[in-house]
């Protein structure tokens, strides 16, 4: 009686949430009016019945809608059946307007199905479930929550007590269900109602609730709801893996949110996660915004909620439940959270400069500089630095008037994820600060990496995959994000190094092509006041690293910001755009197309050619959009465009085209078509990063992107396996171009 006493409250407080989600973008769908919402949910009934008959009993909930048109028709192999009609124009969502389902009159056998076919509002969804061996009281229990996606089929949320058996499609996300226990379902049907599309069990050992669903513009269905199961399904990198907290797991004492992206096509789970503390959460309402983020709302009774913090002042008084909103982005990782540290500082400027190669003395003197606008009220300025010599390695904290205060540190490997993240950790820590810059300056190369590190391995450097190992532990899962992350370094304004960054980074500013040795480390902290916002931030970078170049002389150059909480709406776009190359275009329009698109110098260094390995991910969908005779492929290239326009931050996609003097002889460089995102798309199969690329050995992103996929197919490589047809030689460490000053003298003559 307990547990169903619970679950009617926390269906009213559904209702509630909802309201308060409202406000908050959602996907289109193709209803109009309002939400097509109708909820069957079990209550409670007494002893078992004879295997020749069966009874049905529940109660409908309607939730915010105008009109509720619903039948419910049971039948069973012998043709027996019963039917309820409904029709009801509630006020509002509460209070509930319970309606007795009555005795079934259906002649039943062990082991025979049932079929239940329920219409709401014109929508249809049929369900067959098995009477269990022995008989036994058959509850018809489910939920359609938010039912409408952008396709016309209608999402059925529900769950059921499993002493029935549900015939789940085998293939999908999961196709088993715990015996006596709930287990919540997501069942999809084609628009007609007709058939079903994908039907998959969501849980673990023991009881599962889904309690709101809502889906992506591409089909991906997201699920809030709640778990008292170890064993649920979550990602290995989830934002909570752990159901529960120590010394009081989940079904001895607690039970946690949940939050799951089931695939387009319902074959698995594109992440899942638990959320919660020490006490009991539920995950009620659910919804998208336009930039991708995944909002969740809920109950919690824990006094240490994970990545929360003091938004709102109110401690709890282990009196009832508080509510709890957080936010997730596209790949199921916490964005932002509402705490605040408590510092009177605006900023901490921190500069990890990885000199131990050739650029050892330019570190050493732009460091110096430092000092000369270091003393703004409210700004710390913190640098870690590693030379070329043995045991050099130091951090300071800046201070002007050669009052910088230093910590020798030893010989520390600056390609080690470990060294950054206890260089950011340790700033955090000593001189919170409302905002945090991060300037990792060196040498880059997007699938290779930045900060090589000489003194250890000639061939070490942090790789993408590590830099994003190091954030996350830094910034606490991204619950501390940092505000401005600078990649001072060659080649790393890419998609997929953004995609890994995002969630532990608000922006990124980074260059598609090669990097001049500009490293204006005193401009970009001049730039910088207690009132500076991270947006101004990122743009005053762009805008000084322009400035300087121009000033130094003719230099060809591109540099631009990325608010990286966007990147999960390009990624859902170029997901899109692979879906639509798969199903309608040809190999050969694609060559065409990705033949005419602006290069970037990823190999054959100081010159675009055909062998780069990099493309402009903007001007690439653009020369698809021209060659291509396919709608689908055209209007998904354009939400491409559009989605990267809407990603690169206003006003900072700088470039300029020039001739240069280069150590191979006079080159142009060509970047006129430079639109800020950079992507891998070899020219061939023989590039010497693919199999690594494919098989998710350079980035995280590719485990969960379809980029991967599309190359696989390109280049009709078939498995992971497959090596390319000859070893092809590394492209090796990018130069960083160096600045040359000309200084005229006058000639006195005597």
């Amino acid at each position: 009686m307990l547990r169903i006493i619970r679950s009617l409250t926390t269906v009213l407080l559904l209702c509630l949430f909802l309201v308060n989600l409202t406000a908050m973008p959602e996907p289109t769908v193709a209803q109009s009016g309002e939400d097509c919402t109708l909820d069957v949910l079990p209550r409670p009934g007494t002893g078992t019945l004879p295997p020749s008959t069966m009874s049905i009993s529940g109660y409908v909930i309607l939730n915010r809608q105008p009109m509720i048109e619903a039948s419910i028709i049971a039948t069973a192999e012998n043709g027996t059946s019963m039917a309820l009609n409904l029709v009801h124009s509630p006020s509002s969502c509460a209070p509930f307007y319970e309606i007795p389902l009555g005795q079934a009159p259906l002649r039943l056998q062990a082991g025979q199905s049932v079929s239940f076919q329920v219409t709401v509002s014109g929508f249809t969804t049929t369900i067959q479930q098995r009477i269990p061996q022995g008989g036994g009281r058959l509850d018809l229990s489910f939920e359609t929550t938010a039912g409408c996606n952008t396709e016309g089929s209608l999402i059925a949320l529900h769950e059921r007590m499993n002493d029935l058996y549900f015939e789940a499609n085998v293939g999908q996300a999961d196709t088993t269900a715990s015996f006596l226990s709930r287990t919540a379902d997501v069942v999809k049907v084609n628009p007609s109602g007709s058939s079903r599309v994908y039907s998959t069990f969501i849980g673990g050992e023991h009881d599962d609730f889904a309690w709101d669903i809502t889906v992506g513009s591409d089909g991906t269905a997201y699920v809030v709801g709640t778990s008292e199961s170890h064993d649920f399904p979550v990602s290995a990198d989830a934002a909570d893996t752990i159901c529960g907290a120590p010394g009081a797991p989940c079904r001895t004492a607690v039970r946690d949110a949940t939050l799951v992206a089931l695939q387009p096509d319902g074959t698995g789970l594109r992440y899942g996660t638990f959320l919660g503390g020490e006490g009991d959460e539920w995950g009620h309402s659910i919804a998208l915004d336009a930039a991708g983020s995944v909002y969740i709302a809920g109950l919690t009774a824990s006094q240490h909620m994970p990545g929360t913090g003091p938004t709102v002042a109110y401690p709890h008084k282990h009196r009832g439940d508080d509510a709890f909103v957080a936010r997730f982005d596209l790949l199921g990782r916490t964005a932002r959270a509402s705490q605040v540290p408590d510092a009177d500082d605006a900023w901490t400027l921190l500069f990890y400069l990885a000199g131990d190669n050739d650029l050892s003395d330019h570190f050493r003197e732009q460091h110096r500089r430092l000092e000369a606008v270091a003393g703004q009220p409210g700004v710390n300025i913190l640098v870690l630095r590693d030379g070329a010599a043995q045991g050099d390695s130091m951090r300071y904290y800046v201070r002007p008037d050669g009052n910088t205060i230093e910590w020798p540190m030893g010989e520390l490997n600056m390609a080690n994820p470990d060294t950054l993240r206890d260089f950011v950790s340790w700033a955090m820590e000593n001189y919170p600060a409302r905002h945090y810059y991060l300037n990792i300056a060196d040498h880059g190369r997007g699938t290779t990496g930045i900060a090589w590190d000489e003194e250890n391995n000639l061939d070490e450097m942090l790789t993408v995959s590590e830099l994003r190992q190091a954030l996350m532990q830094a910034t606490k899962d991204g619950t501390q994000p940092i505000d401005v992350l600078h990649l001072d370094a060659c080649l790393m304004s890419m998609f997929e190094v953004a995609a890994d960054a995002s969630g532990y980074a608000d922006y990124m500013v980074a260059s598609q092509n090669l990097a001049w040795s500009l490293f204006a480390f005193d401009r970009y902290a001049d730039a910088v006041r207690a009132t500076t916002t991270p947006l101004q931030l990122a743009q005053r970078v762009t805008e000084e690293y322009s400035v300087g170049l121009r000033a130094a002389g003719v230099y060809p150059y591109t540099i631009a910001a990325i608010d990286l909480r966007r990147i999960g709406a390009v990624s859902q776009a170029l997901d899109e755009l692979v879906t639509a190359l798969l199903q309608h275009e040809s190999r050969a329009t694609v060559r065409a197309a990705r033949s005419a698109t602006q290069v970037f110098d990823s190999r054959n260094f100081y010159q675009l050619d055909p062998t780069d390995e990099y493309v402009d991910l903007a001007d690439f969908a653009r020369q698809l959009i021209a060659r291509t005779t396919h709608a689908d492929v055209r209007n998904a290239a354009e939400a491409l465009v559009t989605s990267i326009t809407a990603a690169v931050v206003p006003e900072t996609n700088r470039f300029r085209s020039d001739r240069i003097s280069t150590a191979i002889g006079p080159q142009f460089w060509d970047l006129d078509r430079s639109n800020g995102i950079a992507i891998y798309f070899p020219p061939d199969r023989d590039s010497a990063e693919l199999n690594l690329y494919i098989s998710h050995g350079l980035f995280w992103y590719t485990q969960y992107g379809s980029w991967d996929d599309y190359l696989r197919h390109y280049f009709e490589l078939g498995t992971l396996t497959t090596l390319p047809r000859i070893q092809p030689t590394p492209a090796g460490r990018p130069p960083v171009g160096l600045l040359r000053y000309e200084v005229y003298l006058p000639l006195v003559r005597r």
